[in-house]
């Protein structure tokens, strides 16, 4: 058999180049990141021309190294999400916290000099419970009359309006 029949019985597409440089990529000691040793790798198993082999290269390791990073960003983004929402205090645990104040408990802090005992100020408690009725909905907007004597409108709503004709000179 000629060379070129055995070349044609070996050939690789696209496809199985892709899918062989993934394999490789994501083993942890591949040196498929490089062109040279990868088209090596290839070349003993498959008759491809090396220009071939570092164009298919070229565009599937790119494709791959982007869809990691979207990967990477992906779960870096969720993760920083995830932190946010533990450091943003709920509805419940902000109206805990204000009842407590409101109540005047005594709060323990750790410092360097050791531990110290805050209690709430009467203008702290007021605060809280202005907070409290706030986000509960105890308030409600004081609602004013806009009408004068007899039930008339305090603002007069009829203006006579004139339209003058300029005469031009």
């Amino acid at each position: 058999m000629s060379k070129r029949g055995k070349q044609k019985g070996n050939r690789i597409s696209d496809e199985q180049f892709k899918t062989l440089l993934i394999k490789e990529l994501q083993k942890s000691d591949s040196k498929a990141n490089l062109k040279t040793p990868f088209y090596e790798l290839l070349s003993s198993k498959y008759a491809i021309h090396k220009k071939r082999a570092f164009d298919l290269h070229d565009k599937y390791y790119s494709e791959y190294i982007t869809a990691k990073n979207r990967e990477l960003e992906r779960v870096s983004i969720n993760a920083e999400k995830e932190v946010k929402k533990e450091l943003i205090l709920s509805k419940i645990d902000r109206l805990k916290i204000a009842e407590d104040i409101a109540i005047g408990n005594a709060k323990k802090i750790k410092t360097d000099d050791g531990v110290k005992i805050i209690m709430p100020t009467y203008g702290e408690r007021l605060k809280a419970l202005e907070y409290i009725s706030k986000i509960e909905g105890d308030y409600v907007p004081a609602q004013l009359e806009l009408t004068g004597k007899g039930g008339s409108d305090l603002i007069p709503n009829r203006f006579a309006i004139k339209i003058v004709k300029e005469k031009k000179k």
